[in-house]
């Protein structure tokens, strides 16, 4: 494996892993439930966003 494809299989496994520190941290957490509504709306927007990234990566992972 090409340096540059361990880099992406690398950033990968780190995104899917605060990905799913996030998805914990919004479905299970009182703290995010005491972040204003602004905040709150942010994060679930951001976990979107990383979805998104990650699905991206897995499909060029996938073509190597």
């Amino acid at each position: 494996m090409d340096e540059w494809q361990q880099r992406l299989t690398d950033e990968f496994v780190e995104l899917d892993m605060r990905l799913e520190k996030l998805h914990v941290f919004i479905e299970a957490s009182e703290n995010f439930r005491r972040l204003p509504k602004v905040q709150q709306r942010l994060l679930i927007d951001q976990r979107c966003i990383m979805v998104v990234y990650r699905d991206i990566l897995k499909q060029r992972i996938a073509l190597l």
